[in-house]
C-alpha cells in the first residue's frame, strides 16, 4: 500500500512456520526499498496468534488500518 500524502510505502509479513508471526512494515521510497534494512517493523503480532490479510493507510490522521485472522 502505498501512501501518496506521506510518500511512504507499506507491506505486511507472514511467516508461514511453526511460530508464524505477523508484521507491518513501512519503507521510503527514496531508499528504493530493495534492502532488508531500508524497512522498518511498525508492528508485531505475537509468534502464532494472528495472520494479517490486508492494510490500508489513512493519510489525513497518520493512520494505519490492518485485517487480521487469528491463528491460534
Amino acid at each position: 500500500m502505498f501512501d501518496v500524502a506521506n510518500n511512504v510505502l507499506y507491506a505486511i509479513g507472514n511467516s508461514d512456520t511453526a511460530y508464524a508471526s505477523a508484521s507491518i512494515l513501512r519503507c521510503s521510497p527514496s531508499t528504493n526499498c530493495d534492502e532488508v534494512s531500508d524497512w522498518v517493523t511498525i508492528w508485531n503480532a505475537l509468534p502464532g496468534t494472528h495472520r494479517l490479510t490486508g492494510v490500508t493507510v489513512d493519510p489525513t490522521n497518520g493512520v494505519v488500518y490492518a485485517t487480521m485472522q487469528s491463528t491460534g
